[in-house]
């Protein structure tokens, strides 16, 4: 017999590292705006009887840092150029399998070069 847990409180974890054009002020309040994809999601219990829900989001993409003051500093994902490229095929993809999709993709990509040199070239 299942016993259903009740979920006290949903939590967002981060993961992945941006480089920063320039340093951050201690104790100032930043908003950030980034790109990410979750990519786990856990329960973790309570020992109460319930248990919290932690999400995780890997960071794919650039992001806007913005100071109090209105200030914008614009961040790097880390990471080299093919990780960003596989970040974004696979988390492009909605299905269980993220790793055949990505095989399948740089298959295709692969078998047709010519035709994807040839595009990126009319970029």
């Amino acid at each position: 017999m299942e016993t259903s847990i009740k979920i006290s409180e949903n939590l967002l974890r981060f993961t992945g590292t941006l480089i920063l054009p320039e340093s951050l002020e201690l104790d100032i309040d930043y908003t950030i705006g980034i790109t990410g994809n979750c990519i786990k999601r856990e329960q973790r219990s309570n020992q109460d009887g319930t248990a919290n829900l932690v999400h995780t989001i890997k960071l794919i993409g650039d992001a806007v840092i913005q100071n109090k003051w209105g200030k914008n500093i614009k961040s790097k994902a880390k990471g080299s150029p093919s990780q960003k490229l596989r970040n974004c095929i696979i988390f492009d993809y909605e299905g269980e399998d993220r790793n055949q999709y990505y095989e399948q993709v740089m298959t295709k990509i692969l078998a047709n070069w010519q035709d994807v040199k040839n595009f990126l070239e009319t970029l």
